[in-house]
């Protein structure tokens, strides 16, 4: 008698759940949307597009969002269409109990500035993607110039580049980022150098930002032993020869230093 108790209890109580389950699924259901609410992840910065822009992409694709029914939202499809914008890393698009449908961007961060042979401006992003220039927004980064031969609309659409270093093509773009990012992660470099160029051979030059002589890298290989060496001849050899009696400081052979006047 007890077990059968027992069991017209759990019998009741698991209808209810039910019940109000169900209310709860038809309330959702009939919920409107009263609330566009956009959320970039590192807002606190300028990037190449804000959350006002953002919403405003989304009003001109899907017209008036506020005042659907919740249900009848495409979420998938508003991910999608922000997915296009080369300016937007990743969006996660959701919808909540109180009628708010939340948009959360990571927006794509330069890391270098392009300009191509034919003098062509694009960006490569910290992710791997080209970008298009910004009327709104200029990320202060390094320039890379010279004898570049690819161009933004050949690669907009690889939205992974391959940023390994190579020997073969040493002027690639993959050189040229992992070079952005190594010169960045040098505390003395990363302020002391502004530009990158590629000469007619496909070797690297540094630019200084007092434009006085120019480095020699040659290539990306042992990066590490390079910037070493440049370190030691700012500290030791070019207080002694002075920076108006060199044109060219090489770094391309291993462990040395050759000044040219």
């Amino acid at each position: 008698m007890k077990r059968i108790l027992q069991i017209l209890i759990w019998v009741v109580v698991l209808s209810g759940i039910s019940a109000i389950l169900g209310f709860a699924l038809i309330d959702q259901k009939a919920i409107k949307c009263t609330n566009l609410s956009v959320t970039i992840a590192d807002d606190n910065a300028r990037g190449f597009i804000s959350t006002k822009e953002i919403e405003n992409l989304v009003y001109k694709e899907f017209d008036s969002i506020t005042g659907k029914l919740m249900d009848s939202l495409n979420i998938e499809q508003i991910e999608r269409k922000l997915e296009e914008n080369p300016y937007i890393k990743s969006v996660h698009v959701y919808t909540t109990v109180h009628g708010s449908l939340s948009i959360e961007v990571e927006r794509e961060e330069a890391l270098i500035r392009i300009i191509n042979k034919k003098n062509e401006n694009y960006y490569l992003s910290r992710s791997g993607k080209a970008l298009p220039l910004s009327k709104k927004f200029i990320p202060h980064v390094i320039i890379a110039s010279g004898n570049i031969k690819e161009n933004y609309h050949t690669i907009k659409d690889n939205h992974k580049l391959n940023f390994s270093p190579t020997t073969e093509n040493i002027n690639d773009l993959a050189s040229l980022s992992y070079l952005a990012k190594a010169l960045e992660q040098n505390n003395f470099l990363k302020d002391h150098i502004k530009q990158i160029y590629i000469g007619k051979e496909g070797e690297i030059e540094l630019i200084p930002d007092d434009g006085k002589f120019t480095i020699l890298l040659g290539d990306v290989n042992d990066l590490d032993i390079k910037f070493e060496n440049l370190f030691a001849f700012y500290q030791a050899g070019l207080p002694k020869v002075g920076s108006d009696n060199i044109s060219v400081v090489n770094l391309k052979y291993k462990n040395q230093v050759v000044c040219r006047k």
